[in-house]
């Protein structure tokens, strides 16, 4: 369903692209390229948070708060993958481990099932959405049918 405003999201692109640009500049001196990450990642989120809640009133939704739940518990699942693989990270510095390729693949092992894990610890019902596809998905390609 297209909602044919195009005026709304135009101004909020406008406004985090001019926020964009002052973060950068105000940034960019105490962290460096941090600062850019930093601006462009605190801008993406509020332009995300003010698209949504234009959505949310245009649409008269409900739940607004079941999705702010379900936001924050993910949000504290990826803040937690963040601190296991920034230590993660440090460990393999003071080790000398030197195999790039492998380190990664060993953060990206380590961070998602951190991320699982925590989702799941927390009851983020997306988590269990996307396992449910999965099997099912496995399911028809086997042709196996699910008992009703």
């Amino acid at each position: 369903m297209a909602l044919q405003d195009v005026r709304t999201p135009l101004r909020y692109g406008i406004v985090s692209s001019g926020l964009n640009i002052i973060l950068d500049a105000v940034l960019i001196g105490p962290l460096g390229h941090g600062g850019l990450a930093l601006a462009t990642s605190v801008v993406a989120i509020l332009n995300t948070v003010l698209l949504f809640r234009a959505l949310h009133r245009r649409l008269r939704l409900t739940g607004g708060w079941a999705f702010l739940r379900s936001l924050t518990k993910s949000a504290f699942a990826s803040a937690s993958m963040a601190a296991v693989i920034s230590l993660l990270i440090r460990y393999m510095r003071h080790a000398h481990f030197d195999h790039q390729l492998l380190h990664i693949c060993i953060c990206l092992f380590v961070g998602g099932a951190v991320y699982v894990a925590a989702c799941q610890a927390l009851r983020v019902e997306a988590v269990g959405d996307v396992w449910r596809t999965l099997r099912r998905g496995r399911r028809q390609e086997s042709g196996d049918t699910p008992l009703r």
